[in-house]
């Protein structure tokens, strides 16, 4: 089986915090992916292209009074990757490979950076009743 398919994702934050020196680091991804996607038995794999949204937010917070907070946003272009296994009837476990290589804000440049997750995921027909297992 073969299909094209559009999706809406975000990671939520990712927190990578220092027990010694009281320092956060968070990272958040919103995604517009389309990919084109071939279905063989319970295997699913897909590529095509994504636009990502990216914030990383610093914080120090050694010094209460003085804390330092950094914030940075940027916007891309790249490409977009999966493979999927087909657990039960509408329950699926993929990986998501997104590298990105075009950077359009806050400057327009070549930049290579990647994002990778590891998904648990339910589908569901928007017809009704139709079967989604070949």
């Amino acid at each position: 089986m073969v299909f094209i398919s559009l999706k809406i994702g975000n990671t939520g934050a990712i927190s990578f915090t220092s027990p010694v020196n009281d320092t956060r680091e968070n990272l958040s991804t919103w995604y517009l992916q389309v990919t084109d996607n071939f279905k063989k038995g319970r295997l699913g794999l897909g590529y095509g292209l994504h636009y990502s949204i990216n914030r990383w937010n610093y914080i120090d917070g050694r010094e209460v009074e003085n804390s330092i907070e950094i914030e940075r946003e940027n916007k891309s272009f790249g490409l977009a990757t999966n493979i999927y296994f087909q657990l039960g009837k509408l329950s699926f476990v993929g990986v998501e490979y997104q590298p990105s290589f075009y950077r359009v804000d806050p400057t327009t440049d070549f930049e290579y950076e990647h994002f990778v997750s590891l998904n648990f995921t339910w589908k569901f027909s928007l017809r009704g009743k139709k079967s989604i297992i070949n």
